[in-house]
């Protein structure tokens, strides 16, 4: 979303980002590039062990196994090359560039997200000139899944609030 909003910023009224962050550490970034070596190798391969990316979260190593696992062969391809681009934000990081895109930006985190953090959040509010961050406590990653109701209540009155949408 970031890099698309920096090419065809003038292609839409707005952004919502969700679950996301424009960098990565150095754990975050060998565990994105392990689960997409999982996924493209399968289950029983042996990689290095999985770290902790963020401070007061672990990480399982089976939990992050089975994520791998669970990947459709129809979205193989596409999961790799997600978890691979999300990697490389610790060599190529979108922070540094944010600040030219110019549209309203919604970013939706969750407090309990152990993928992308919410401090990932915060970084894209901090760097996004118009943006307004929401962070759901008790969310992990994915909100627009996990919590469905609240993240369309939140993009609906965020489409309401800059025009896009009317008032009910």
């Amino acid at each position: 979303m970031q890099q698309f909003a920096l090419e065809y910023g003038d292609k839409g009224p707005a952004i919502v980002i969700d679950s996301s962050s424009s960098e990565v550490n150095v754990a975050g970034s060998e565990n994105w590039y392990n689960m997409g070596e999982v996924a493209r190798l399968g289950p029983g391969v042996k990689l290095a062990e999985f770290r902790p990316a963020f401070a007061g979260h672990t990480t399982s190593a089976q939990a992050r196994q089975q994520e791998g696992s669970r990947v459709r062969p129809e979205h193989l391809d596409s999961y790799v090359a997600s978890a691979r681009a999300a990697a490389g934000l610790r060599e190529h990081p979108y922070t540094p560039r944010l600040k030219y895109i110019t549209c309203p930006a919604l970013i939706v985190g969750g407090g309990q997200d152990k993928m992308a953090g919410a401090a990932g959040s915060v970084i894209l509010a901090r760097n996004l000139p118009r943006a307004r961050l929401q962070i759901l406590p008790d969310a992990g990653h994915g909100i627009c899944s996990l919590k469905v109701d609240e993240f369309s209540a939140l993009v609906l009155e965020f489409c309401r609030e800059h025009g896009i949408l009317p008032s009910p």
